[in-house]
């Protein structure tokens, strides 16, 4: 049995991000004093809100690749009636189960696997922002991948890929489920979560080697193991993803969230399927691998922090002008209206 405050101070990829990016903020700030402008970020994505670093629309930039390459998703306005919503779900032959998820949002706030009718009428009634959403994509790989090219370049490049193994646990044929999750450190931090989700028997026991999945989602803060898959780099992905990339305008930085069929049309290019496109936000989230150390993951969150200072300051030597204050404040408000 695990102790979740313990593995929450032992274990750093757990720590809260204000205190992971302390020294990142002390970079920002010196590059905002080089840059004259506390918004330089934003003129890294012109095309994304903000950059992608907060409050930028899912929606936009899935709509600018190719069908083929995202699952079918659709935009939900604050202005529609369940009424329609249902008759979206007829019209677009939506099948069950099905993702839905804030169009303006980050760290998997508010994404939920809905299973039925009933779970989408429940999410649209509480939901008081606008939404997505999209074909549940159930393939068994899924990676995020980092890609950054420099404005005066015409090819950019793979630099980190991240591993997704969703949570789960494995029987042995003696536990029940709950001592299971609570002998794993990371399935015992979402625990409380789960029972008041109320949709696991806690009770039943597991027989050998039968997996269970907790969390079909396959973000960090819901369980999900993040592993280095930096050894995937090779020039078939990397090109693959240069040709997705030059799809969305003036995309200089930012991660595919993506999966695959398996590791080999993976690594192939092959099959992919293109969940969300995130900016200036997106981690090279390798470093969340377990074996990192905290030295080495500190000093990538500088090294990509200066690569986007160095992408802004050729984006704005070219015309493009970062946001003002008064635009920052607006789009910050609304952003915060979705997290709460």
């Amino acid at each position: 049995m695990h102790n979740n405050i313990y593995t929450k101070l032992t274990r750093w990829e757990f720590w809260p991000t204000w205190l992971l990016y302390f020294p990142v903020l002390i970079q920002y700030l010196y590059h905002s004093i080089r840059s004259q402008s506390f918004f330089y970020y934003s003129a890294v994505n012109p095309e994304i809100e903000a950059g992608g670093l907060f409050g930028a629309s899912k929606i936009k930039q899935l709509a600018f690749l190719h069908k083929a390459l995202i699952p079918n998703s659709t935009f939900i306005g604050n202005n529609i009636s369940l009424e329609e919503l249902l008759t979206i779900i007829e019209k677009y032959n939506y099948q069950y189960p099905i993702i839905a998820k804030p169009d303006k949002a980050e760290r998997g706030i508010g994404i939920e696997l809905i299973k039925n009718e009933g779970q989408l009428i429940e999410y649209f009634k509480k939901a008081k922002y606008e939404f997505i959403l999209q074909e549940y994509i159930n393939f068994t790989f899924e990676a995020g991948v980092f890609f950054y090219r420099m404005p005066n370049e015409q090819t950019g490049k793979i630099t980190s890929i991240v591993i997704k193994e969703l949570l789960h646990v494995k029987g042995d044929g003696k536990k029940n489920i709950e001592t299971l999750m609570k002998d794993n450190y990371r399935a015992s931090l979402v625990i409380e979560k789960q029972k008041h989700l109320g949709t696991i028997n806690f009770k039943r026991i597991l027989v050998a080697d039968e997996v269970l999945l907790l969390e079909p989602i396959g973000n960090h803060n819901r369980g999900t193991m993040f592993i280095n898959g930096n050894h995937y780099i090779n020039p078939i992905l990397e090109k693959t993803i240069n040709e997705i990339s030059r799809q969305l305008p003036s995309f200089y930085y930012g991660r595919f969230d993506l999966r695959a069929p398996n590791i080999e049309d993976f690594v192939n290019g092959k099959n992919l399927k293109i969940m969300e496109v995130n900016g200036v936000n997106a981690e090279p989230a390798h470093i969340y691998d377990p074996s990192t150390k905290l030295v080495d993951g500190l000093k990538t969150l500088l090294v990509y922090w200066k690569v986007i200072f160095k992408i802004s300051q050729i984006n704005i030597k070219a015309g493009i002008k970062p946001m003002r204050f008064r635009e920052a404040k607006s789009h910050y408000r609304n952003w915060k209206a979705v997290k709460t």
